[in-house]
């Protein structure tokens, strides 16, 4: 359970982060922080990936508070088994390690100064999660 501080801090991140994408799912002028800073209110296909992020952020936070322990036994076995979830939050460490390189590279200085450090705190703690630290 060393791994819980860990889990929840992660979960606020990725709960501020579902806020802010649904601010752009709503059309608020934030898009110099994602997709490149292509347009600063998101297109419609652009619109629907910020709702999937929502969506995988939701299931990381269920997995990563499951991995230490915060919900029942019960919740936990039926729904995923225990080495279901290491596999979950490993595949996540890879995806915000892609992104995070995306940011590095990225035309928006917006992207690669906010979202790129943003994701190296996600991938360590998520790290931290799945090693069980």
């Amino acid at each position: 359970m060393h791994s819980a501080p860990s889990a929840v801090t992660l979960t606020v991140i990725l709960a501020v982060f579902s806020l802010f994408q649904l601010a752009l799912i709503l059309g608020a002028p934030l898009g110099q922080y994602v997709f490149g800073g292509q347009n600063k209110r998101l297109e419609g296909g652009q619109r629907i990936l910020s709702l999937i992020a929502i969506v995988v952020a939701a299931a990381v936070s269920y997995a990563a508070l499951t991995t230490v322990g915060v919900f029942s036994e019960e919740i936990h076995s039926t729904y995923v088994p225990d080495t279901g979830l290491v596999v979950a939050m490993w595949g996540f460490a890879a995806v915000v390690l892609y992104f995070m390189l995306t940011q590095l590279n990225s035309k928006s200085k917006a992207e690669r100064t906010v979202m790129a450090p943003l994701s190296a705190v996600v991938l360590g703690l998520v790290s931290v999660v799945a090693f069980g630290l």
